[in-house]
């Protein structure tokens, strides 16, 4: 952890340890995938893999030292956001998942059906 003022960035030194709870798993399911985990229960684990990521370089995460808000910083572009770098990553993986599994429902064995909308 280094100290910037009235910001702190955070170690990633441990990240790769965090075990999300279930109810954090299902609150970014719902918020940030915008999942139904009743419906895709079977792809929970993308959520997962998404609360466990890493910090992709040049970003870090840091804290506001008043408030404790997180937020993620890019010393390379001085772009700071809210979200996690790579969750827009794990929504389109959510999604191609999402679709992957209504075709297989709709026709099974439709892994190379032609994407219409693709054309």
């Amino acid at each position: 952890m280094v100290d910037v003022g009235e910001q702190v960035v955070l170690s990633d030194d441990n990240a790769s340890e965090y075990e999300p709870t279930e109810e954090e798993i299902i609150s970014y399911a719902k918020d940030y995938l915008e999942m139904d985990p009743d419906v895709d229960r079977d792809l929970l684990f993308i959520a997962k893999r998404a609360l466990k990521a890493p910090v992709p370089k040049p970003w870090k995460a840091c804290q506001d030292a008043e408030t404790g808000d997180v937020y993620f910083f890019n010393f390379d572009s001085g772009e700071s956001k809210w979200e996690h770098p790579s969750d827009e990553e794990f929504k389109k993986l959510y999604l191609q998942k999402k679709r992957e599994k209504e075709l297989k429902g709709l026709n099974p064995g439709a892994e190379n059906v032609l994407d219409l909308g693709d054309i």
